[in-house]
Protein backbone atom coordinates (compact mmCIF):
# COMPACT_ATOMS: atom_id res chain seq x y z
CA UNK A 1 0.00 0.00 0.00
CA UNK A 2 1.11 3.32 -1.24
CA UNK A 3 0.25 6.44 0.67
CA UNK A 4 0.72 9.84 -1.56
CA UNK A 5 0.52 13.29 0.33
CA UNK A 6 0.14 16.37 -2.11
CA UNK A 7 1.76 19.32 -1.42
CA UNK A 8 2.50 22.72 -3.06
CA UNK A 9 5.94 23.47 -4.05
CA UNK A 10 8.53 24.12 -0.73
CA UNK A 11 10.56 26.34 -2.87
CA UNK A 12 9.75 28.96 -5.23
CA UNK A 13 11.03 30.14 -8.47
CA UNK A 14 14.06 31.93 -8.91
CA UNK A 15 16.21 34.03 -10.89
CA UNK A 16 13.44 36.65 -12.00
CA UNK A 17 13.76 38.82 -14.88
CA UNK A 18 11.79 41.61 -16.18
CA UNK A 19 12.40 43.01 -19.40
CA UNK A 20 10.24 46.62 -20.01
CA UNK A 21 9.36 49.26 -22.78
CA UNK A 22 7.00 52.33 -22.22
CA UNK A 23 3.48 50.05 -21.53
CA UNK A 24 4.64 46.37 -21.30
CA UNK A 25 6.43 44.31 -18.81
CA UNK A 26 7.64 40.94 -19.82
CA UNK A 27 8.53 38.32 -16.47
CA UNK A 28 10.89 35.42 -17.06
CA UNK A 29 12.10 33.16 -14.31
CA UNK A 30 13.20 29.41 -13.48
CA UNK A 31 11.14 26.57 -12.27
CA UNK A 32 11.68 25.41 -8.96
CA UNK A 33 14.22 22.58 -8.67
CA UNK A 34 12.32 19.11 -9.48
CA UNK A 35 13.22 17.49 -5.98
CA UNK A 36 11.05 20.94 -4.47
CA UNK A 37 7.75 20.83 -6.96
CA UNK A 38 5.70 17.86 -4.92
CA UNK A 39 3.82 16.97 -7.78
CA UNK A 40 3.35 18.38 -11.65
CA UNK A 41 3.55 22.33 -11.83
CA UNK A 42 -0.17 23.31 -12.96
CA UNK A 43 0.17 26.83 -13.26
CA UNK A 44 2.71 29.52 -12.39
CA UNK A 45 1.48 32.63 -10.72
CA UNK A 46 2.81 36.16 -11.97
CA UNK A 47 1.71 38.89 -10.03
CA UNK A 48 2.53 42.96 -10.10
CA UNK A 49 2.21 45.31 -7.81
CA UNK A 50 1.55 49.07 -9.10
CA UNK A 51 2.90 52.20 -8.02
CA UNK A 52 3.55 55.55 -9.38
CA UNK A 53 6.09 57.27 -10.67
CA UNK A 54 7.25 58.73 -7.18
CA UNK A 55 7.02 55.20 -5.94
CA UNK A 56 3.79 55.33 -4.02
CA UNK A 57 1.38 52.33 -4.32
CA UNK A 58 -1.70 52.99 -6.56
CA UNK A 59 -3.65 49.84 -4.79
CA UNK A 60 -3.93 48.37 -7.89
CA UNK A 61 -2.28 44.68 -8.65
CA UNK A 62 -2.51 42.81 -12.04
CA UNK A 63 -2.34 38.88 -11.69
CA UNK A 64 -1.48 36.16 -14.80
CA UNK A 65 -1.57 32.81 -14.47
CA UNK A 66 1.31 31.53 -16.57
CA UNK A 67 1.50 28.10 -18.33
CA UNK A 68 5.42 28.11 -18.74
CA UNK A 69 8.15 30.56 -17.16
CA UNK A 70 7.39 33.35 -18.88
CA UNK A 71 4.58 36.47 -18.44
CA UNK A 72 3.59 39.37 -20.46
CA UNK A 73 1.48 42.44 -18.98
CA UNK A 74 0.24 45.02 -21.97
CA UNK A 75 -1.37 48.26 -21.67
CA UNK A 76 0.79 49.20 -18.00
CA UNK A 77 1.36 53.01 -17.20
CA UNK A 78 4.04 54.84 -18.48
CA UNK A 79 7.05 55.25 -16.49
CA UNK A 80 5.37 53.51 -13.14
CA UNK A 81 6.72 51.45 -11.10
CA UNK A 82 6.18 47.78 -10.85
CA UNK A 83 6.79 45.20 -7.88
CA UNK A 84 7.05 41.79 -9.37
CA UNK A 85 6.98 38.02 -7.87
CA UNK A 86 6.11 34.49 -8.89
CA UNK A 87 5.10 31.47 -7.48
CA UNK A 88 4.07 28.32 -8.68
CA UNK A 89 1.43 26.25 -8.03
CA UNK A 90 0.58 22.44 -8.07
CA UNK A 91 -2.24 21.57 -6.27
CA UNK A 92 -1.46 25.00 -4.03
CA UNK A 93 -0.11 27.54 -4.75
CA UNK A 94 4.10 27.81 -3.24
CA UNK A 95 5.93 30.14 -2.04
CA UNK A 96 6.53 33.76 -3.40
CA UNK A 97 10.13 34.46 -5.45
CA UNK A 98 11.94 37.56 -4.21
CA UNK A 99 10.32 40.16 -5.60
CA UNK A 100 11.90 43.07 -8.45
CA UNK A 101 11.19 46.35 -9.07
CA UNK A 102 10.71 47.17 -12.45
CA UNK A 103 10.29 50.60 -14.16
CA UNK A 104 9.05 51.42 -17.31
CA UNK A 105 10.09 53.38 -19.87
CA UNK A 106 8.60 57.50 -20.68
CA UNK A 107 5.77 57.26 -23.26
CA UNK A 108 6.30 59.09 -26.45
CA UNK A 109 10.33 59.50 -25.44
CA UNK A 110 11.55 57.84 -28.99
CA UNK A 111 10.43 58.08 -32.02
CA UNK A 112 8.99 54.96 -33.75
CA UNK A 113 11.66 53.05 -35.32
CA UNK A 114 13.76 53.16 -31.81
CA UNK A 115 13.32 50.46 -29.18
CA UNK A 116 14.00 51.11 -25.68
CA UNK A 117 13.71 47.69 -23.19
CA UNK A 118 15.08 47.83 -19.76
CA UNK A 119 16.19 44.75 -17.91
CA UNK A 120 16.06 44.37 -14.37
CA UNK A 121 16.93 41.31 -12.34
CA UNK A 122 16.99 40.35 -8.53
CA UNK A 123 20.67 39.00 -8.24
CA UNK A 124 22.49 41.10 -9.11
CA UNK A 125 20.91 43.98 -9.42
CA UNK A 126 21.39 45.05 -12.65
CA UNK A 127 19.57 47.76 -15.19
CA UNK A 128 20.75 47.18 -19.01
CA UNK A 129 18.95 48.93 -21.70
CA UNK A 130 20.06 50.50 -25.56
CA UNK A 131 18.76 52.34 -28.45
CA UNK A 132 19.37 51.08 -31.41
CA UNK A 133 17.80 53.43 -35.07
CA UNK A 134 15.64 51.43 -37.06
CA UNK A 135 16.39 48.29 -35.09
CA UNK A 136 14.52 46.74 -32.16
CA UNK A 137 16.91 44.08 -30.07
CA UNK A 138 15.02 42.45 -27.26
CA UNK A 139 17.24 39.83 -26.50
CA UNK A 140 20.34 39.18 -25.08
CA UNK A 141 21.95 39.04 -21.38
CA UNK A 142 24.66 40.76 -19.26
CA UNK A 143 26.37 38.68 -17.30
Amino acid sequence: MFIFTLLAPTTSPSQLLAFVSSNTLILMWTAPASEHINGVIHHYEAVLTEMDSSRSPTGVKYSLNASSTIASFLNLHPYYYYQCSVAAYTVALGPTSESILARLEEDGKHKANHCHWGLFTAMPVLYSSYRVSNKCYRHGFVS
